[in-house]
């Protein structure tokens, strides 16, 4: 097996994508990897609350708003490490996999969230969906349970 080079991190703008940040480029700091950022835009098939419809306006002011939020982790927590940034619209599965081949990660990295009760009954665990349809290993950082990263 070739050393780990290109790592890719899954961002979906939640708090724990700091702790997924920080455990990534704790990781490639070890392997002296590259890092790339991915968060997909048009999450709806995973979130209820991102059900609604936006103008070309509104889609840019949100692409830049994750672009900076993605710009902000990576200066806050890179320590130097090569990093891409990649903001893709689309479902989010397809553009994860697709990336992944585009740009030959050999890890994901993502976060899982906890859902309970009601809301367990709409959420499908995108952590688990990539898990399952991945080419490469996927390492999953947990949500801490009553408290978050």
């Amino acid at each position: 097996m070739e050393p780990l080079k290109k790592i890719l991190i899954l961002i979906d703008e939640t708090p724990l994508s700091e702790a997924v940040v920080k455990f990534g480029y704790a990781i490639a700091g070890q392997l002296r990897a590259e890092i790339a950022l991915l968060h997909v835009e048009n999450s709806r098939e995973y979130r209820m609350d991102m059900y609604m419809l936006t103008d070309a306006t509104e889609s840019m002011k949100i692409f830049k708003n994750s672009r900076q939020f993605l710009e902000n982790l990576c200066y806050r927590f890179s320590g130097g490490i090569e990093t891409k940034i990649f903001i893709l619209e689309g479902r989010v599965k397809d553009s994860i996999l697709s990336t992944v081949k585009e740009w030959n990660a050999q890890l994901i990295i993502a976060g899982s969230h906890e859902h309970t009760g009601f809301m367990s009954l709409f959420n499908q665990n995108l952590s688990e969906d990539i898990l399952h349809s991945s080419s490469i290993p996927v390492l999953i950082v947990p949500e801490i349970k009553g408290k978050r990263q």
